[in-house]
């Protein structure tokens, strides 16, 4: 097409050309540059530039308006229930953003009655082409406003192509999620497998205990205890110590599955924590240990704590601190090994205890640094009393005893209870599993 004829620029300045007229001229004009510059004289376009700056100054003073953002967010539904009732009390005192919301909402209407636009056909949308794709859902649009709708549109256009993008994105995200995800699944059933093959060969004749006898073939464990037999059978359930209660008889069969008596988890605070000690250690030589109670829960409210001599010691003085390290008890000095305070201490609580041993008018301290402190706590009077009833209902059962001490933390009598027990088994794998995992604890 020839370029623009002075007389069609005349009239286009003048804004003189019908609608028809003007969308005619206006592919030529898109892609003209020399036709582009004719029409837009130099005194034209500084007077359009400050025009432009003005309002553009206008707008940035304009502070007590809604931001774009806002309305976007308003309009496209994207707000919580606190921002959407300070934008809905906004617009009902602003005139200017209640019409700036309309025209969103009326570009938002538009572009959803838009063609769909195929990523194979984005690399052709030129400024002629976009002009002539935005024209058709545009053209009820008046000359003037059409510019504006275009220009709404194609930034529109831009950021719902991102939004594509960005969508497309989480999509593969979320793909690639659900693959990890079937994959740790199938994981924890190759897992679950792998313990029902263990379970199985347990089953079997040569994995079963060694205690059992050949009358309780169909048993996974079997004990003697107490003067009768406890068992599980292949199904994991126990036979034996009916008369106990169901939750003593519940934990029994744990212990029995496990190999091990369930403990509380303030023994964590108990066992092996170094600190800071009280006083000054000694400044070296000859050693000595604490014996009990070290890392466990007592049962009176006056132990006896004992620790190993000190070669040549002439005496030992005990000092036992509350958990802010404050003096709760001190013995007088003593000349043997073992001490049993005068005076009940405090129950419920966590305590710790050191010994200075005197030598030669020299002290040494145990613990000693890096040594953990020696911690205990003793059970509060409720639960000791409890403690007491149930043992006293199992009686006649090491096992059923030292699975009840264990669950309350006290670890040197149900020791003691599973000690007992692989006496009178002592060929009994399950037995020696119990006692030498509960010692663990204390000692990894």
């Amino acid at each position: 097409m020839p370029h623009l004829s002075d007389s069609q620029i005349d009239a286009l300045r003048r804004k003189a050309l019908s609608p028809v007229e003007l969308l005619a001229l206006d592919d030529h004009l898109a892609g003209c540059v020399e036709c582009r510059k004719r029409l837009l004289v130099p005194e034209q376009i500084g007077a359009r530039v400050a025009g432009l700056q003005e309002i553009l100054q206008n707008a940035a003073q304009e502070t007590d308006h809604l931001t774009y953002q806002q309305l976007e967010g308003y309009v496209t539904g994207g707000m919580d229930e606190v921002e959407t009732e300070v934008v809905e009390s906004h617009l009902a005192l602003c005139e200017s953003c209640r019409e700036g919301a309309a025209d969103l909402r009326g570009f938002k209407a538009a572009l959803d009655l838009a063609p769909e636009v195929r990523p194979e056909d984005e690399r052709h949308m030129t400024p002629a082409g976009l002009s002539a794709f935005l024209r058709g859902p545009f053209s009820w649009l008046p000359i003037p406003v059409m510019g504006a709708a275009v220009v709404a549109a194609l930034v529109l256009w831009v950021y719902t192509s991102s939004l594509r993008k960005e969508i497309g994105t989480l999509r593969s995200q979320v793909s690639r999620l659900e693959q990890a995800d079937a994959a740790l699944r199938g994981e924890q059933e190759t897992s679950r497998k792998t313990i029902a093959s263990l379970q199985s060969r347990v089953k079997q004749p040569g994995g079963s205990d060694s205690s059992a006898s050949p009358s309780q073939s169909g048993s996974v464990a079997a004990i003697r205890d107490g003067g009768s037999s406890v068992m599980l059978d292949t199904q994991g359930r126990l036979l034996g110590l009916e008369q106990l209660a169901s939750p003593v008889r519940d934990a029994v069969q744990i212990a029995l599955q496990t190999q091990r008596a369930e403990t509380p988890g303030l023994l964590r605070e108990l066992i092996g924590r170094p600190g800071t000690l009280m006083g000054s250690p000694g400044t070296g030589g000859p050693r000595f240990d604490l014996a009990n109670p070290v890392g466990t829960v007592v049962l009176t409210d006056r132990p006896k704590f004992s620790w190993t001599p000190l070669a040549g010691a002439s005496s030992y003085v005990v000092s036992i601190y509350d958990a802010g390290f404050k003096l709760v008890a001190t013995s007088r000095p003593v000349t043997s090994t073992s001490w049993v305070p005068e005076e009940p201490l405090p129950r419920g609580t966590p305590l710790s205890w050191q010994v200075r041993a005197v030598k030669d008018g020299e002290e040494t301290l145990a613990p000693a640094p890096p040594s953990p402190e020696a911690r205990f706590t003793i059970l509060k009077a409720g639960e000791e009393e409890q403690l007491r009833a149930a043992t006293r209902a199992a009686s006649g059962s090491h096992l059923a005893r030292g699975v009840l001490y264990a669950r309350a933390g006290a670890l040197d009598e149900a020791a003691e209870e599973f000690r007992a027990l692989l006496d009178a088994n002592p060929q009994s794998l399950t037995a020696r599993r119990l006692l030498d995992n509960l010692l663990k604890l204390r000692h990894p």
